[in-house]
């Protein structure tokens, strides 16, 4: 996970990722998953206890009296700027729904649940993907599936010439080079264990 391409840019960004997926590794930090609700109340359902929900309760209820706005910006952000689309409506994502063949499995209802919600997708919010792995290799896998999209994404023109990489141009990127990559590894497991 941190020789991948979304710990990379969420450490250059200075994003909340890699924090959340610390929260779902460890729970006293269930709390931190309120930070960015769109990718960590996913982590949050499917990796959470009830300690984690109820220190993630309490940490609603004490930040509210200091922005008591902040829930409807976040709303109001996510759905003003085309900038969040939902991995699961960027083509190819509609293969995503594939992982309900792996129910049972937690990194399935994960995948599923993060392909259904709004989020950046700019190689950084992606970083709750590398749960999904199992052994060392799977992460490598990942991660240097991660780069090449990244790298295609990068040297890839933008609808002018001048503007080199857009952000408009990286979503389908990400789900190609992370989301669908992260599908394999979850049917693959799923294969393995019958």
């Amino acid at each position: 996970m941190f020789l991948s391409a979304p710990f990379y840019v969420a450490a250059t960004v200075a994003q909340w990722s890699p924090l959340i997926v610390a929260a779902a590794l460890a729970p006293g930090l269930a709390f931190l998953t309120l930070a960015k609700p769109n990718i960590g109340l996913p982590m949050l359902a499917v990796y959470g206890n009830r300690e984690g929900w109820k220190r993630a309760a309490l940490f609603a209820v004490l930040t509210v009296p200091l922005l008591p706005t902040w829930s409807l910006g976040w709303w109001h952000n996510l759905r003003s700027e085309p900038s969040y689309p939902v991995p699961l409506f960027v083509f190819p994502g509609a293969l995503l729904v594939l992982a309900v063949l792996a129910w049972r499995d937690p990194g399935a209802r994960l995948l599923l649940a993060l392909a259904c919600m709004p989020q950046r997708l700019w190689f950084y919010d992606q970083l709750p993907l590398w749960l999904l792995c199992r052994t060392w290799q799977q992460g490598t896998m990942l991660a240097i599936a991660s780069w090449i999209g990244y790298w295609g994404w990068r040297l890839s023109p933008g609808q002018y010439a001048w503007e080199g990489s857009s952000p408009a141009t990286a979503p389908i990127w990400v789900v190609s080079f992370l989301y669908l990559p992260a599908l394999a590894l979850v049917l693959y497991s799923r294969y393995r264990s019958r």
